[in-house]
């Protein structure tokens, strides 16, 4: 069975882990003297696993969508993309946009990465 995280949690927490990585990386290879006008802003995807069936995707979705209208980061164009996962099909109604892929993604997002220890 996978694992089933809360979805608004998951959103938060990928958002604020790209943000602060791209800070940190993105002041780290400006050049020194450079002008905010000057820089292009930088692409950042947040992805969020959503379905139909879920009970807490509408916040999320709805987040999701304050962020892309609102690009609330400044030097940065977010990139939103909703990935509707498939395994509350289960639950007695068939999402008509899931996808197996969206799921599999997820799992491997949430599965230990080989290069981390604990």
């Amino acid at each position: 069975m996978p694992l089933r995280l809360s979805i608004s949690g998951l959103v938060a927490i990928s958002f604020l882990t790209t943000i602060l990585s791209f800070r940190y990386l993105h002041a780290a290879s400006t050049p020194a003297g450079a002008s905010r006008d000057d820089r292009p802003n930088n692409p950042v995807l947040v992805e969020l696993f959503t379905s139909e069936g879920c009970s807490s995707c509408p916040p999320a979705d709805a987040l999701l969508e304050r962020l892309d209208r609102s690009q609330p980061v400044s030097g940065v164009d977010l990139i939103v993309l909703s990935e509707h996962v498939d395994y509350w099909n289960d639950i007695g109604w068939k999402h008509p946009y899931s996808s197996h892929e969206h799921s599999e993604r997820q799992s491997a997002y949430a599965a230990p990465h080989p290069d981390r220890s604990g």
